[in-house]
């Protein structure tokens, strides 16, 4: 290129000595022969060298396309391989918060449904830790309380099969009664539910003051003890020893009354039979009672008019 350049040059500078000279002739002689040849030289120096550029241009841009192609696929290896990553990292936490949720559910569940036996993880130290340590310790809660509520039951059973046992409302109408009350009193269970408690007692005590005021102190709370005469059916005359027992909720509020009662009427009548024979004795003889030193202590009327006093 630079070889061919520098003959065009020669013959373009002989060509203008020869113009300034006045041989024009000689000057188009030159310049259709060795400067023609000369500038075809440097035409296709020029050619050769454009082309050469072009060549190495392409080579340059299919290795640029070459590196592009293959950062392009690292970038998208790399990108695809931190996407992976944070998929798994993401996954790894769901499954560190989840699976502990999911227990927490699942014995929350159980709990719900009565089973009171779950093994609970209290491992953990977050808030799902705290939750099902929360729910561990609820359960052993509950565990106590249907240990106590079932030894209760045991108790009220045994007193169930042992004594006569009714239940009212706080307006004294009957809710349920057990075997032994239905017995003692004649009664089947339709016959009383619903019933007031004064269908048990006699009209005039029913009636009196005396009466409503023993309500009125069950309803308040008060408890109340004793042996108390009660009819049974056709107004059959019973003696029991019973309780009255005012029963709260959780919140301390009164919501019946259980009566447990124990049959005492052969022991009542048996009482009064003696008691007659007494009496009756009394009024045939002179009767005196002293204490163990001698002190006289009662004496009837026959003794007095007897002695004169």
């Amino acid at each position: 290129m630079s070889q061919a350049r520098k003959e065009y040059l020669e013959e373009i500078g002989m060509i203008a000595a020869d113009v300034q000279t006045r041989h024009r002739d000689k000057a188009i002689a030159r310049y259709q022969g060795e400067a023609k040849q000369a500038q075809s030289r440097v035409q296709q120096a020029v050619e050769a060298l454009v082309k050469h550029q072009d060549a190495s241009f392409e080579a340059t841009y299919q290795q640029s396309s070459i590196a592009a192609s293959r950062a392009r696929g690292v970038i998208i290896a790399v990108v695809g391989l931190a996407i992976l990553a944070g998929l798994l990292v993401s996954w790894l936490l769901a499954r560190g918060v989840v699976r502990p949720l999911r227990h927490a559910v699942e014995v929350t569940k159980a709990i719900r449904d009565g089973k009171l036996d779950n093994i609970v993880d209290v491992s953990l130290q977050d808030e799902t830790g705290q939750v099902l340590a929360s729910l561990d310790a609820m359960q052993s809660a509950l565990r106590a309380r249907d240990d106590k509520n079932a030894d209760s039951r045991g108790q009220i059973a045994a007193i169930g099969k042992a004594q006569a046992v009714i239940e009212f409302d706080l307006e004294g109408k009957v809710l349920a009664a057990n075997g032994n009350f239905l017995n003692l009193l004649g009664y089947s269970l339709d016959e009383i539910t619903g019933k007031h408690h004064s269908v048990f007692v006699e009209a005039a005590y029913a009636a009196s003051s005396e009466y409503r005021s023993f309500w009125e102190r069950l309803r308040s709370g008060e408890y109340d003890t004793g042996q108390y005469k009660r009819l049974g059916k056709h107004d059959r005359e019973v003696w029991i020893q019973a309780s009255y027992n005012p029963i709260t909720d959780a919140r301390g509020r009164v919501v019946k009354v259980v009566e447990y009662a124990t049959d005492i009427t052969e022991h009542k009548l048996r009482n009064a039979d003696f008691e007659g024979q007494l009496a009756a004795i009394g009024k045939a003889q002179a009767i005196i009672e002293f204490d163990l030193d001698g002190t006289v202590r009662t004496a009837n009327e026959n003794f007095l008019r007897a002695f004169g006093y």
